[in-house]
């Protein structure tokens, strides 16, 4: 073997232990998703799937667990496939670089098949995120506009990044300019989706805190779990995003930023698939703060003119309220002179279209 060979022998070692460690990254978050997946479906069969918005649901549970499946496989077969032409094919030739180039070129099929569905996967991961967001703010159009508009250009730009890497790209360590904007058009998705439910936490405490002596309702804890969990996501996905910026139509080597950015992506794609079943778990246990709504009365017998349902959005007591307008589903515990009274409300019946 020449010094030529061994170095190169070398080099392509160095590829294969950094992909091997994070195909164990894969494999460990797969078992996790299954794990998460299974109480999933537990749940969400034990309530039953009649009617349209749990089948729906339903279909997105089934199809967030089939591409993750796929990009379980592909990983595997990727790796095997590359192993397997390098390593234990022989060239009539000899040449050891040319057989390695061939391993490249049999690997970026699954490269090309991989994209899809880990692109499928996020898509669908932000969609649930604006839903939530969505439903909290039923009656802002000017919320609602804005996720709107930031979903579709998410959508539109992830679908072109998958086509453009069909195309163009030839090394599985690639990137491309469309990779840039694709992660940052959906962490700037996810992040002002995650501001929106941070801003009605705020509002929630801001308005219920005179009526609860400062304690924290279970709306509350329920927001502010969307609102850690939406941060922590965003927080990922944002360093993800840098490396792909930083690593954007760099030369395909093997560098520190590059492994980087390899184990990330691990993490992050896990997180696109553990998300979504997060979420889906909260509703079919029926914690979610747009479930249920409440209202706060004063007992009959020290009902005044005029006293009625109490507004949590003001100190004095009105006739007729829907306050859902100001707190969007609040449960709140009572003083001892009130009780409690579950009912609908607007967006109520929103909520349960969809869950």
């Amino acid at each position: 073997m020449t010094p030529e060979e061994s170095a190169l022998l070398s080099d392509f070692g160095t590829q294969i232990f950094y992909q091997i460690s994070a195909l164990i990254c894969t494999c460990t978050f797969y078992g996790v998703y299954l794990l998460a997946a299974f109480i999933a479906f537990y749940l969400f069969f034990r309530r039953g799937t009649a009617g349209r918005p749990r089948k729906i649901l339903l279909a997105c549970l089934v199809f967030v667990l089939l591409t993750n499946t796929w990009v379980f496989v592909v990983k595997c077969s990727a790796n095997l496939v590359e192993i397997k032409v390098a390593l234990m094919q022989n060239r009539s030739d000899g040449d050891l670089a040319a057989q390695i180039d061939d391993a490249v070129v049999a690997i970026l099929s699954f490269q090309y098949m991989l994209g899809w569905p880990v692109t499928l996967n996020l898509i669908v991961s932000d969609c649930i995120v604006t839903w939530r967001a969505w439903s909290i703010w039923a009656d802002n159009r000017l919320v609602k506009g804005c996720l709107i508009i930031l979903a579709v250009a998410n959508f539109v730009i992830n679908i072109i990044d998958c086509i453009f890497d069909d195309i163009a790209l030839k090394s599985f360590w690639a990137t491309s300019s469309w990779d840039t904007a694709a992660a940052f058009i959906s962490a700037s998705l996810n992040l002002v989706a995650t501001l929106f439910i941070a801003y009605k936490a705020w509002e929630h405490h801001r308005l219920v805190k005179i009526w609860i002596d400062h304690r924290r309702t279970n709306v509350e804890n329920i927001l502010i779990f969307f609102v850690e969990s939406g941060s922590i996501y965003c927080l990922l996905q944002m360093v993800y995003s840098i490396l792909i910026l930083l690593t954007a139509n760099s030369p395909p080597e093997i560098t520190p930023i590059i492994i980087a950015r390899s184990i990330v992506i691990e993490f992050f794609t896990a997180a696109s698939a553990l998300y979504p079943l997060s979420v889906i778990i909260i509703v079919n246990l029926e914690w979610s703060p747009l479930d249920n709504s409440f209202q706060l009365i004063w007992p009959p017998d020290e009902e005044e003119e005029g006293a009625g349902p109490i507004n949590f959005g003001s100190r004095e007591p009105e006739v007729e309220v829907d306050i859902t307008e100001q707190l969007q589903d609040i449960e709140a515990q009572p003083k001892p002179d009130t009780e409690l009274r579950r009912i609908s409300s607007p967006v109520t019946s929103s909520a349960e279209s969809f869950v």
